[in-house]
């Protein structure tokens, strides 16, 4: 499928234009279910089918592939994308939030940790915020691996175990 297919677009406005593109082949094999344009610049959306849920999961970044890395997080293990507090949206990291949205991130507080907030790019699984911290970096669901290291950057997303 030729990438300068015609598109309906969505929303617009002077920082980015979201736009609907169903099945549109990318580089990886993969095939995009959006598309979203800042600063002239593609960045691709996926949605992934939920494993636990029948509707699938919007997931926004810069760079995405299949499993939602993105262009700051591309190891094999970084498979997580986290719904932000602030908009109720899965971005792939903060950077691409800090990108691509129009409002600062806003932590979970520790009395919503049931919610469901992180998600497992291998397989569209959704964990509450307490199983993807207790989860040994691995998706309960299909075992992939979760980076270790993104320990490091729960405060970002999630009030500090000694906050007050």
């Amino acid at each position: 499928m030729d990438r300068e297919q015609p598109f309906t677009a969505l929303m617009a406005d002077a920082r980015r234009a979201v736009v609907a593109l169903d099945n549109l082949s990318l580089r990886d094999g993969t095939k995009s279910t959006g598309r979203a344009v800042r600063d002239g610049k593609d960045v691709y959306v996926r949605l992934l089918k939920g494993a636990l849920k029948a509707e699938r999961q919007e997931v926004r970044g810069v760079g995405l592939d299949a499993e939602t890395r993105c262009v700051h997080y591309h190891s094999t293990l970084d498979v997580v994308a986290i719904r932000m507090a602030c908009c109720s949206i899965y971005y792939a990291c903060k950077d691409c939030h800090d990108m691509l949205a129009d409002r600062d991130i806003r932590v979970w507080p520790r009395s919503e940790w049931s919610a469901c907030a992180a998600l497992c790019g291998a397989c569209g699984c959704e964990l509450t915020i307490h199983q993807y911290m207790n989860s040994g970096c691995r998706c309960p669901h299909c075992n992939a691996g979760f980076n270790p290291v993104c320990r490091n950057h729960y405060h970002f997303y999630f009030e500090s175990e000694g906050a007050v």
